[in-house]
């Protein structure tokens, strides 16, 4: 555990990314952003969020999708 712990503390908090890698001043306009891509799920998941926005206290609920089975 302390392992993973020590992992984690070496991570960016926004991107994720190995802090040593990310600031190090090598690395300055080094990185290149690329396209998106759609995790079909988390869209799933903001539609659903989007249907309940008006309903009493929306950040309570938890959403739920699950995959459909193959025809």
């Amino acid at each position: 555990m302390l392992a993973l712990s020590l992992y984690r503390d070496g991570l960016c908090p926004t991107c994720r990314g190995d802090m040593h890698e990310t600031t190090a001043i090598e690395n300055d306009e080094g990185y290149r952003a690329l396209p998106p891509i759609r995790c079909h799920r988390c869209a799933e998941l903001a539609r659903s969020a989007e249907r309940y926005q008006n309903e009493p206290l929306p950040q309570s609920l938890l959403h739920q999708v699950e995959l459909k089975p193959r025809r």
